[in-house]
């Protein structure tokens, strides 16, 4: 299967389009066959894997020079979306003629199932593996990948935290950050112009509602926010992630879906149904006539969805802008995710140094970082990418806006929250129980606590 471009103006796949508007699994799954999405674009949620057993990742061996004449080096890297790799490749290879590699490409869900068996085996992995960061806790229970924390060491400081923090396992580096994936508020400037709407003065998530009800009303019911999935955790996860909350703690350790800013949150999306100003479990293609239609002018969502929408609707690109998210309460945090990958290597690779040699290259320096988003859409995962140069260029799909510095500073900003290693299943409980609350069958309070519930004996959290 091809793995296509996320940059603005390039062709995407069907599939790719409606993730990007958060349509449900169902949807997804009749749209199987087209292509993988790219490491920012979060996957149809499928059944959690069998949990394998808790064991410590053994700590790499520390690089060592090669010996004069020796052979190179070869080492396998396998991902669902390889083209920043294949376009770092020729500079990757005069900087280190002594590494070799070879590039497997795979579908998304296969890649994952297949990596998860061959940790709890230990044999069949790759060097390098690419690992979707709501996946990364659950590979890394396994014990099967290596302790990266020597090698990542003189990292620590320098990549945004929420990446660190994903990285990190029962106190161990066990990944290196790939792509980022901040949120921003997007809105068609025409069609706000039309409505004397100014987006930069959507301060509060009550301002955000006063703006859809105005749309809403202005145009017959035809304007509202993105698709909300009953049972999908999207875009609720994004305003728990946005307050510092999540599903569980930080740290992975305690289940805090239930607290109020969760209660928060769920009482605000159900506001936002109730009110018709979302819209509610599309199917299909519906998401991209609604874009083409100017149905769906103002919704807040990740940087790589800017690609799906060019794709989809060509016709739109320089129409759209972006501000910072708004907040719940003064004070609050204006950044979020939606989104995100690592890259692993398996403890069972030979090869450790040259696997961190190619991941350090391709995400950890600015050539290779850098050649990533211009080539491939994949954001930075440095703190130091606010600073680049390329971050205040003017932006064709924004209209010419300098969008990349306001997500570059977004994303430096986002709290420190966790996925945690049951993530498959956790986050299909909260859907359960979003969709009885949505159905007004509970409160947001009681669903949540009952959530919350579930999951602490599920999962013998505290």
């Amino acid at each position: 299967m091809s793995t296509e471009s996320k940059e603005p103006g390039k062709t995407l796949t069907r599939r790719s389009f409606l993730t990007a508007m958060g349509v449900s699994g169902v949807a997804l799954a009749v749209a199987a066959c087209a292509a993988p999405a790219a490491p920012g674009a979060p996957a149809a949620q499928e059944p959690a894997a069998p949990e394998a057993p808790t064991a410590e990742a053994p700590v790499a061996e520390a690089p060592a020079e090669q010996a004069p004449g020796a052979e190179p080096a070869t080492i396998v890297v396998s991902s669902w979306f390889n083209m920043g790799f294949n376009l770092n490749m020729p500079a990757f290879n005069e900087a280190h003629p002594e590494i070799k590699v070879e590039v497997i490409d795979e579908e998304f869900a296969a890649h994952h199932d297949k990596l998860l068996t061959a940790l709890v085996a230990g044999t069949g992995a790759a060097d390098v593996t690419g690992i979707e960061d709501a996946r990364l806790h659950l590979m890394a229970n396994t014990g099967g990948l290596a302790d990266l924390t020597d090698y990542m060491a003189p990292y620590k400081d320098k990549l945004v935290p929420y990446k660190a923090n994903f990285a990190t396992f029962q106190g161990k580096n066990i990944a290196v950050p790939w792509d980022s994936s901040p949120v921003l508020l997007y809105f068609r400037r025409d069609i706000m112009e039309e409505h004397g709407v100014d987006p930069a003065k959507i301060l509060t998530y009550d301002d955000l509602t006063a703006t859809l009800q105005k749309l809403y009303d202005e145009s017959d019911g035809r304007i509202k926010m993105q698709n909300v999935a009953q049972d999908g955790v999207y875009p609720l996860m994004n305003w728990l992630w946005q307050q510092g909350s999540g599903i569980v703690s930080p740290d992975g350790s305690k289940v805090i879906v239930d607290g109020p800013e969760g209660v928060r949150s769920l009482e605000y999306l159900k506001s936002l149904w109730d009110a018709d100003l979302v819209f509610k479990n599309m199917t299909g293609d519906a998401g991209t006539v609604a874009i083409k239609a100017g149905e769906m002018p103002l919704f807040p969502h990740a940087i790589w969805n800017a690609s799906f929408i060019a794709g989809a609707a060509p016709e739109t690109i320089g129409k759209w802008g972006v501000v910072p998210l708004p907040v719940f309460e003064a004070g609050g945090s204006t950044a979020t995710i939606w989104g995100g990958s690592a890259v692993g290597i398996p403890a069972q690779s030979k090869h450790i140094p040259e696997a961190f040699t190619f991941a350090e290259f391709n995400m950890l320096m600015k050539e290779g970082s850098e050649a990533q988003w211009l080539g491939a859409n994949l954001f930075p995962v440095l703190t130091e990418a606010a600073d680049w140069p390329i971050m205040n260029d003017p932006v064709e799909f924004y209209g010419g806006q300098p969008a990349l510095k306001m997500y570059a500073e977004a994303n430096a900003l986002v709290p420190k929250v966790a996925y945690g290693k049951d993530w498959l299943e956790t986050s299909r409980m909260l859907g359960q129980q979003q969709s009885e609350a949505l159905e007004g069958n509970k409160t947001p309070e009681q669903a949540l606590a009952d959530a919350a519930a579930e999951m602490r004996t599920t999962f013998n959290f505290s």
